[in-house]
C-alpha cells in the first residue's frame, strides 16, 4: 500500500463495489506512516489495526462512517476479530481477517486461538483472509506436493468446530506467483471460512472470488443483501430408510400393477412413475417430519420423567419406556435422512452429530444454486434467474450444434485400420447378462452411492430382489 498506483487501485475497488467493511491484508506500511496512508484512503473510513501485536501492521480492518458499526473483540499478529453492526447497533455477524504466518509451527498459535473463539460463539461468524494453508489436495496447481503435514491442522480445525467453507463464485486459485507456462504455480490459500449459524442465517450468501488485478491474491467479496434465489421443484430422491418401514414392499407391489402394455420399455417406464409416485405419498403421510415427531417424542419423554409419580406408576413406566423406543426409531429416521442428505459416509450411523449433519446439507443446498454467473459470452455479470437460465440453455446449444439433415458418414476403410479388438473380446461383449453378475453388481455398489436420472438407488434395488 506504500505504492501510489496500488493504493489508487484498492480505492477505486471499494469505490465500485460499494464495499462497506473491507481487510487490506500485508500492507507493508509501517506504523508511523498509517495515518498518512489511510488518510489517502479517504475520510469515509475508520480504520483498525494490528501494530499492537507487530510493528508490521499486517491487518487493517476499516468500516465506512454512518453504513456500520465495528468493535473490536481480539486481535493477534495473525487475526483481527470484530462484531460488525448495523447503524443500530444489533450484531449483524462476527468477522475475523485472517493473515497466517509462513509455517506451520507458527499458525498453531492461530488454530488455537480461533478455536478459543469458535467455541463459545453462538451468533453468524465468517473467518476470512489469508491462512497460508491449504487442507486438501486440490488447492494447489504446480509446485511441491502437498503432504498430510500441511494440512492436518487446518482439517481438523474445520472439523472439531463444525466449520465449512463457504460457498464460493469465480475463480478457483485464489493466488499465484505470476511465473510463466511450467514455473507459473497457483493456490488457493485465501478462503472465507463459517459456522452452522452463518449457514442458517445467511445461506444465499455467496463469497466471490475475483480477479487479482495489481495483488498476487484475488480480492473476496460477498454481500448479506444477495437475493434470495427460488429454485424450482425437488427432484425424487429413495431415501434409505423407506425401505425398512412397515408396508414398503406392499406398497411397491401395488404401485408396480400397472395395465398390460405391449412395450416392455414402456411399462418398466409406467410402472417406474407409479412407483415413484406412491413412494412419495408414502413419505409425505408418515415420515416427511421426522425432525418435527424427534422434537415431540423428546418434549414427551422429559414431560414423563418431570412426574414424580414414575417411580410407583407401572403405566406411567410403561409410557417412558414406549417413548424411548419411538425417539429412538424416529432419531435414526432423521438421522439416516440427514446424513444421506448431507452425502458425509464418514460418520457413523449412529454418531447423533445432527449439527455437522446440518451444516452439510445447508452448504450443498448453497453450493447448488446458480446465484450467479460470473461473466457471460459478453464479460458480463449475471444475477437474474432468468437471464442464467437463458446463457446456459444458448451456451449448451452452441456447444451441441444443431439439427442437420444429414451427417457425413464413418470411413469405414480407416477405421479397420486402426487398432480394433480381438474375435474372442467381441465375443465377449455380446454374450447375454447373467442375473448372477447383476446380482454381483448390486452387491458391490455402497448403499451411499448417489441415485440414477430417476431417483433411485441400490438400496431401492436391493430390497425388491429379496
Amino acid at each position: 500500500m506504500n505504492d501510489s498506483f496500488k493504493l489508487k487501485e484498492i480505492k477505486n475497488f471499494l469505490h465500485i463495489n460499494k464495499v462497506i467493511v473491507c481487510a487490506p491484508l500485508e500492507t507493508r506500511v509501517r506504523p508511523h506512516n498509517q495515518g498518512k496512508i489511510q488518510k489517502k484512503l479517504g475520510d469515509r473510513w475508520n480504520w483498525i489495526c494490528n501494530y499492537g501485536s507487530t510493528n508490521k501492521g499486517r491487518i487493517w480492518l476499516g468500516w465506512v462512517k454512518g453504513e456500520a458499526r465495528v468493535r473490536l473483540l481480539l486481535a493477534s499478529e495473525q487475526f483481527v476479530i470484530v462484531e460488525v453492526q448495523n447503524t443500530q447497533g444489533e450484531c449483524l455477524f462476527h468477522y475475523a481477517a485472517i493473515y497466517g504466518l509462513h509455517t506451520i509451527e507458527d499458525r498453531k498459535s492461530l488454530w488455537d486461538d480461533l478455536r478459543s473463539f469458535v467455541n463459545g460463539l453462538h451468533s453468524p461468524c465468517i473467518l476470512m483472509g489469508y491462512y497460508n494453508d491449504v487442507y486438501q489436495a486440490i488447492d494447489k496447481l504446480q509446485g511441491s506436493d502437498i503432504t498430510h503435514a500441511e494440512t492436518m491442522d487446518f482439517s481438523n480445525f474445520m472439523v472439531d468446530n463444525c466449520l465449512s467453507e463457504a460457498p464460493t463464485s469465480g475463480n478457483f486459485y485464489s493466488w499465484s506467483n505470476k511465473g510463466h507456462g511450467a514455473n507459473r504455480i497457483s493456490s488457493r490459500i485465501d478462503k472465507a471460512i463459517v459456522n452452522v449459524e452463518w449457514v442458517s442465517k445467511y445461506s444465499d450468501v455467496v463469497v466471490k472470488y475475483l480477479n487479482a488485478g495489481v495483488s498476487d491474491h484475488s480480492p473476496l467479496l460477498f454481500s448479506l443483501a444477495e437475493a434470495h434465489h427460488e429454485g424450482g421443484g425437488r427432484p425424487f430422491r429413495f431415501l434409505n430408510h423407506l425401505a425398512d418401514q412397515t408396508g414398503f414392499l406392499d406398497m411397491v407391489k401395488k404401485a408396480w400393477d400397472s395395465p398390460h402394455c405391449s412395450w416392455k420399455m414402456k411399462k418398466l417406464f409406467v410402472n417406474l412413475h407409479k412407483t415413484k409416485e406412491a413412494i412419495k405419498i408414502f413419505h409425505a403421510s408418515s415420515y416427511s417430519q421426522a425432525h418435527c415427531m424427534v422434537d415431540a417424542y423428546r418434549r414427551q419423554l422429559e414431560t414423563l420423567q418431570a412426574n414424580p409419580a414414575l417411580n410407583h406408576d407401572v403405566d406411567l413406566q410403561e409410557s417412558e419406556k414406549e417413548t424411548l423406543e419411538m425417539l429412538k426409531k424416529w432419531s435414526l429416521i432423521n438421522m439416516s435422512v440427514v446424513r444421506q442428505k448431507s452425502r458425509i459416509s464418514w460418520l457413523s450411523q449412529g454418531d447423533a452429530n445432527s449439527k455437522f449433519y446440518f451444516t452439510a446439507v445447508k452448504v450443498r443446498n448453497a453450493k447448488s444454486k446458480i446465484a450467479m454467473l460470473l461473466h457471460n459470452s459478453q464479460g458480463e455479470i449475471l444475477t437474474d434467474p432468468v437471464i442464467i437460465g437463458e446463457e446456459i440453455k444458448a451456451f449448451y446449444m452452441k456447444l451441441l450444434g444443431t439439427n442437420s439433415d444429414s451427417i457425413e458418414a464413418i470411413n469405414i476403410g480407416m477405421v479397420r485400420k486402426g487398432p480394433r479388438l480381438s474375435h474372442q473380446a467381441c465375443n465377449m461383449l455380446i454374450q447375454p447378462v447373467t442375473t448372477h453378475e447383476i446380482d454381483a453388481a448390486l452387491a458391490s455398489i455402497d448403499d451411499a452411492k448417489a441415485p440414477g436420472l430417476d431417483g433411485f438407488n441400490v438400496v431401492f434395488s436391493r430390497k425388491l430382489g429379496q
